[in-house]
């Protein structure tokens, strides 16, 4: 029953502001695992990054190891 004072049914308006939110914040999640993802790349494959393992670090250049 509507009576003067009634507000209008926005469940339709409320659905689509919460799915343009939802639809910003998946952006913004894909947008920053992307650009971390690439820096952990670059990190983790840089040279100064590389530590010798444990069969490298005891063979010494020219004795023969």
């Amino acid at each position: 029953m509507r009576t003067p004072f009634s507000r209008p049914d926005r469940s339709g308006a409320t659905a689509i502001e919460y799915g343009l939110i939802a639809s910003l914040i998946g952006v913004a999640i894909v947008l920053g695992a992307a650009t971390l993802g690439g820096k952990i790349n670059a990190a983790l494959n840089s040279p100064a990054s590389h530590t010798p393992m444990a069969s490298e670090a005891m063979t010494v250049p020219g004795n023969g190891g």
